[in-house]
């Protein structure tokens, strides 16, 4: 260990593990980020790791032959290091916008690929480094390495919540809420249209409940208003239905017997007594004058019946009439409100501030996060001249053909 304890060994691990920060924060909250800050489903939140995690796996492969097909590493490192940076500058501009699901697959997959470039050649270029200086004391490199990528990991995910601390009440509540939020800020943003729909709930209900009441009320104005007027006709009428029905079939007044106009002035005034006659007489000059009137009532009789319990509720419809007229437009709006279960409406009510906050804020945050992510790329860049290894083919080419030269020589001299 002591060996190995150099700038080129330690420096080299450490900034390869800030370089990887952003790899190891798709890995831990990946999945959060999507959901939180662009909205995506589960599913699709594993869609898009999908396509990170694919384009590396190939970006690995490809990269580790060809970089041991041209014998360099260093302009692999830069390529993809500078790669890497810019892509994570275009993902975390994305923030607080709304990209389609392929728009973030792309961005996703070339940023993992470019990682993928300057990780493979960095591991060849990382123990050709360690072996230089003691090539027994590889497996004892690779260990620091390892230590110091689980520090540089640990201490992350310990500041990550420090430095993004929207992800608790988006994660907590807004499972919840979020299927309630649009709701919600419209009734933040028609305060007095919800205070009025709150006001009048009960004529709301009655509406929803009783529309066919309601209906016939509407279709029945003057009906209803006629049975009000001459209500006391109406029921000297309901009382001697026979009496009344004989004297509707007379078409013609002055065909009426004596005796049976005597009858129903008697009906009428409750009597005999020439005051009870005089009363039954003003009560058939009533009749006469508003005929039309309470024959326009009795024809809907059945109709105003199933109306009449519901007399109080449709009164108090009519005068909330003008504040109903406001409510109108907003009717869809109003019934997706009313249709949230009052345990929910408490649960979101005491949390729509929180996730509302959060949501506002985690662009912000995330956004934070990845420059500190991007400065680990740029730290990672400005590490590669202390590893070993050349720029250029043929020059590494060249320490090759020099390097077999020498051991050939050095078999030569043991054979002699």
């Amino acid at each position: 260990f002591r060996q190995l304890l150099k700038p080129d060994v330690v420096v080299s691990a450490l900034a390869v593990s800030l370089m990887l920060l952003i790899y190891y924060t798709a890995v831990g909250f990946g999945v959060i980020y999507l959901r939180t800050v662009f909205g995506f489903s589960t599913k699709d939140a594993n869609g898009l790791g999908n396509w990170n995690w694919g384009f590396n796996v190939i970006a690995v492969i490809l990269v580790g032959m060809l970089s041991d097909r041209l014998r360099v590493r260093k302009p692999f490192m830069i390529v993809g290091g500078v790669a890497a940076a810019i892509m994570t500058v275009i993902y975390l501009l994305e923030a607080g916008l709304h990209p389609s699901y392929y728009t973030l697959a792309i961005i996703l997959a070339l940023l993992s690929f470019s990682l993928g470039i300057a990780y493979t050649p960095w591991m060849a270029s990382f123990t050709e480094t360690v072996e230089a200086r003691n090539p027994a004391l590889t497996a004892t490199g690779l260990a620091i390495w390892g230590w110091i990528i689980r520090v540089v990991v640990f201490l992350a995910f310990i500041t990550l919540p420090s430095v993004v601390n929207s992800v608790t009440p988006l994660v907590n509540f807004g499972g919840v809420t979020a299927p309630y939020a649009q709701q919600y800020a419209w009734a933040s943003a028609h305060g007095n249209i919800v205070a009025i729909a709150q006001k009048d709930a009960a004529d709301l209900a009655f509406l929803q409940q009783h529309g066919d009441i309601v209906a016939l009320a509407q279709k029945y104005p003057v009906q209803l208003a006629n049975a009000q007027k001459f209500a006391p006709q109406l029921a000297i009428i309901q009382a001697n239905a026979a009496l009344f029905t004989k004297l509707a079939s007379y078409k013609n007044p002055a065909s009426i017997p004596p005796s049976l106009i005597k009858q129903v002035e008697i009906a009428a005034g409750g009597g005999s007594t020439p005051a009870d006659i005089t009363k039954g007489g003003n009560f058939l000059l009533t009749l006469s004058a508003n005929k039309a009137a309470i024959d326009g009532v009795i024809a809907v009789a059945p109709q105003l019946q199933q109306i009449a319990p519901y007399a109080a509720q449709l009164t108090a419809l009519q005068a909330a009439a003008p504040e109903l007229q406001q409510l109108k437009p907003y009717a869809k709006e109003l019934k997706a409100l009313a249709a949230i279960p009052a345990p929910i409406q408490k649960y979101v009510a005491a949390n729509i501030g929180s996730v509302k906050a959060a949501q506002a804020n985690a662009p912000g945050q995330w956004k934070t996060w990845y420059w500190i992510c991007f400065g680990g790329i740029l730290f990672f860049l400005a590490s590669i001249p202390l590893l070993r290894g050349r720029w250029k083919s043929s020059d590494a080419r060249r320490d090759e053909e020099e390097h077999e030269a020498m051991v050939a020589a050095e078999l030569a001299a043991i054979q002699a």
